[in-house]
């Protein structure tokens, strides 16, 4: 399951959104990386250098190709 290998790699859920699908990864000193989920995509939000770490963070972990 998605939450699940999220949250054993650093990926905080947000459970008080009303959604399944939010995600938080906090590095210290710097603003948080959001993470939406979706069915077959998904989508993050942040500074952009966190958020090309991110990026290629999680499709490594679903096997997401970078096109």
């Amino acid at each position: 399951m998605a939450r699940t290998a999220l949250i054993q790699h650093g990926y905080r859920w947000v459970r008080d959104t009303g959604e399944d699908s939010v995600f938080v990864r906090s590095i210290e000193g710097r603003q948080p990386v959001l993470l939406l989920v979706y069915v077959d995509d998904f989508q993050i939000v942040g500074e952009r250098e966190l958020a090309v770490v991110a990026h290629h963070h999680v499709a490594g972990l679903f096997g997401a190709s970078q096109q």
